[in-house]
């Protein structure tokens, strides 16, 4: 069964990066979302590690990555959306997502500046200890880019 991407009044969300439950940008954005569990991207995607996390919209290519799956208000998802610079740094796209025995469609983010040429892919990634990252390290969207954005669209 698949379920859908918005849940009573949030929205689930993948992620893979520094977003993950305990990593520095959880702790700024997702602590007070659900944590749903761990879990993997149904299909294979490429996962390159450059210093920050990059999975490429290039489904069938590397691994099923790991994610931590969370409900977030659509005020999370909107401060969310301004982190990654969705839709001109990272492009936020509904996609199944396994958890627990069950599949879900759940928003994640992709980069859209990185491409996989002759990269390493990766299966998960794991932040070193100590590691921060910039608030506000990548180029912001517009309100009305992420207006134009419909969250509720599912695949």
């Amino acid at each position: 069964m698949l379920f859908m991407s918005r849940i009573k009044e949030g929205f689930l969300v993948a992620t893979y990066g520094t977003l993950k439950k305990d990593y520095n940008n959880y702790k700024r954005y997702l602590t007070q979302s659900e944590y749903l569990g761990a879990g993997t991207t149904k299909h294979k995607y490429p996962l390159i590690i450059k210093d920050m996390p990059h999975m490429i919209e290039e489904e069938g290519i590397g691994f099923q990555v790991d994610v931590d799956v969370f409900t977030v208000s659509p005020e999370v998802l909107k401060d969310l959306d301004v982190l990654e610079g969705h839709p001109t740094w990272y492009k936020r796209k509904v996609i199944p997502i396994d958890l627990n025995g069950e599949t879900y469609s759940c928003w994640v983010y992709f980069s859209t500046t990185e491409v996989v040429g002759g990269n390493e892919l990766h299966k998960s990634y794991i932040q070193e200890p100590g590691k921060t990252y910039e608030q506000n390290c990548y180029p912001e969207a517009t309100e009305v880019e992420i207006l134009q954005t419909n969250p509720t669209e599912s695949i």
